[in-house]
């Protein structure tokens, strides 16, 4: 304990003497006076980061380098790779960046000794941008691929975890279904038993002459089994379609999901490795002959073109406008591309919509007016839409309408395809109808509703 003080004030004293700022003193009070059993690596920490959010960085390394030693003399792998991190950051601040590569390749070192796939990913990524602020480009590529395929690992042993979990989802449910099953089985039984003594009374009332009374008594039971059939099978098609719903809700979980995660790969994984590349062509542009260098340009051209259809991609993945502004700024944001191409006109006009909805309702409206706009350019030859979403009360309605050619609707159900299923699927999953209203030559409406 009173080596610890010791050490504390010295740090004390040192820092006074070279003008540091009076906030490092109070900073080491505090722990100096704090019992012995509270002084941890932690506080120490914690400090430090309160230092860094104030962008007093040389303070924040004091704190950092008293809870380094703190931490080494308990060995403690975890505290060691966050403390090394952490100086890394406030390095990086100082623009003083191979001191910064310094720490986060010994943290990144600890980070693999401990298997801590996250924190390898997460310091990758700091060192490729470190080196590739020195300009030490084929590092900054090396580490960016490192970042990447840390990233694949991660998700592939997040997906096994989830695979596992819907595996045993699915055994639960069979077993529940078996016994369902099994118990359906024991009605039957005690309806055909019921049924047998039914009929032995029957024959007993005719011998003694009751056979009114036995018939009435048959007919009540017959009545009684009946209502109990068909309580069972209102309650048998309940659970299959709320078994259903369930369903579709995983799957258009799982696609958005998906739909997320792929476009942010796309963004952060290709965009990186693109702009990587990109760097290391600018890096031989002064190296190679003059007679080379429209090569050099015609290639980075290229990867530009790339960036630009990758983000492409990942907005209609999973557009930013939906996420961040609500479901009024993705219609129209989709809108004004459609319209860009001069095809045809789409008008979009909404009401009472201040207000966002529930976040599943408004990816399940977007992606249903996505369906709905392709088809009707896809099928429709259509040269103008009207897409119209007000707000009344406690519902939300939708109409979109075309003037192209129409269709017989009663070939909905007897499509093939996915897209009308979607819609109908997605809309009652949210608690909605559709109205589809066509007539060949004179366009399509199709209203829906949704309680919000």
């Amino acid at each position: 304990m009173k080596n610890w003080l010791f050490f504390l004030s010295l740090l004390l004293l040192f820092n006074s003497a070279f003008g540091q700022n009076k906030s490092i003193i109070d900073s080491l009070k505090a722990v100096k006076e704090t019992p012995y059993n509270t002084i941890k690596t932690n506080t120490l920490n914690e400090i430090a980061l309160q230092h860094e959010s104030q962008e007093k960085y040389h303070e924040a390394l004091v704190m950092l380098d008293s809870a380094y030693t703190l931490a080494s003399s308990t060995n403690n792998k975890q505290q060691l790779m966050i403390i090394m991190t952490n100086q890394g950051i406030a390095y990086t601040q100082l623009e003083q960046h191979q001191k910064a590569n310094e720490l986060f390749k010994g943290a990144y070192e600890i980070a693999t000794e401990i298997g801590s796939l996250y924190h390898q990913m997460e310091l990758a990524g700091k060192l490729a941008t470190n080196n590739e602020r020195v300009k030490n480009f084929k590092k900054a590529a090396s580490y960016y691929k490192i970042q990447t395929n840390l990233k694949d690992t991660i998700f592939k042993n997040d997906m096994k975890m989830a695979i596992a979990e819907k595996h045993t989802t699915y055994e639960t449910q069979r077993i529940l279904n078996e016994k369902l099953s099994e118990e359906r089985k024991n009605a039957e039984l005690q309806k055909e038993n019921v049924i047998k003594d039914l009929k032995l009374l029957e024959e007993r009332a005719a011998n003694k002459n009751l056979v009114l009374w036995g018939g009435l008594s048959l007919g009540l039971l017959i009545l009684l089994g009946l209502i109990y059939y068909l309580n069972t099978r209102v309650k048998e098609a309940k659970s299959k379609r709320d078994e259903e719903t369930v369903h579709y809700r995983a799957v258009f979980e799982a696609e958005e999901k998906e739909r997320s995660r792929i476009a942010k790969d796309l963004h952060d994984g290709l965009g990186q490795l693109l702009s990587t590349a990109k760097l290391n062509i600018a890096g031989l542009e002064d190296e190679v002959n003059e007679e080379d260098k429209i090569l050099v340009q015609n290639s980075m051209n290229l990867i530009d073109e790339a960036v630009n259809e990758v983000r492409t991609i990942s907005h209609n993945m999973m557009p930013a406008a939906l996420m961040e502004y609500g479901l009024v700024s993705a219609i129209e944001s989709f809108a004004n591309t459609i319209n860009e191409s001069k095809a045809l006109h789409v008008n979009f006009s909404h009401k009472g919509m201040d207000n966002r909805l529930e976040e599943s309702k408004e990816i399940a409206l977007y992606r249903v007016v996505q369906e709905v706009l392709n088809n009707m350019i896809k099928y429709a030859k259509a040269d103008k839409i009207t897409v119209t979403l007000n707000r009344i009360n406690n519902k939300a309605h939708l109409l979109i309408s075309d003037n192209g050619k129409g269709f017989d609707i009663s070939t909905i159900h007897q499509s093939k395809g996915i897209g009308w299923q979607n819609v109908f699927s997605r809309i009652s999953m949210i608690n909605g109808e559709v109205d589809v209203i066509s007539t060949e030559g004179k366009g399509t409406d199709i209203r829906i509703d949704v309680i919000l």
